[in-house]
């Protein structure tokens, strides 16, 4: 009986504490932490990106209600021997930390990203930047979006699209980029560079 009640106290401890959490330095952070605790603890991202949602509930109905939501995604690499973390906040509150992959080295020269072919669709701003530097060119627009998360449920959604434009070389191909909230969604070939 002593030995069930203790490992029922043990599996809620493991229950209520966060899904997931992030170890900068000595400290930790983790889901329904602020903003401004993550960012004591953690330092200054190596990226952020930043949109509004609204979510609607009771669509059509008396009732309809909306919320507004803030969401902010901030990217962390710390190097090769760990991994690179994206962190989602909603309304300036940690939602949600995952790992992207292994972190990388800062590398100097044109090479970094080997002319495109460490690019991977689903990669982040961050990773990108990190991968492949600073890009020849940048453009920024917003599209809206309306997406039926339910019965009687959508999300309106403002997307930031920014479409990156590398030039590797003459030897190589120019890359042109497209991302969606921070997200890369589209790779293209454009022709050698200069």
């Amino acid at each position: 009986m002593r030995t069930a009640v203790i490992l029922a106290l043990g599996c809620l401890t493991l229950l209520s504490s966060p899904a997931f959490a992030l170890r900068c330095g000595s400290d930790l952070v983790g889901e329904g932490d602020i903003a401004a605790l993550v960012l004591q603890r953690c330092g200054e991202p190596v990226h952020r990106q930043s949109w509004q949602k609204e979510l609607r509930e009771g669509v059509g109905s008396s009732r309809e209600t909306r919320r507004s939501v803030e969401v902010e995604e901030w990217t962390y690499n710390f190097g090769p021997s760990d991994f690179v973390y994206l962190l989602t906040f909603e309304n300036g509150t940690l939602a949600a930390i995952r790992s992207t992959g292994r972190g990388y080295a800062k590398e100097e020269g044109n090479d970094r990203c080997r002319h495109g072919q460490l690019l991977n669709e689903g990669d982040l701003t961050g990773e990108v930047l990190l991968k492949c530097g600073e890009p020849a060119r940048r453009e920024s627009w917003e599209e809206k979006r309306v997406e039926a998360v339910g019965p009687g449920r959508e999300e309106r959604t403002v997307i930031r699209v920014d479409q990156w434009t590398y030039n590797f070389g003459p030897h190589n191909f120019i890359h042109r980029l497209r991302f969606q909230n921070g997200r890369l969604v589209k790779i293209e070939q454009q022709g050698y560079g200069y």
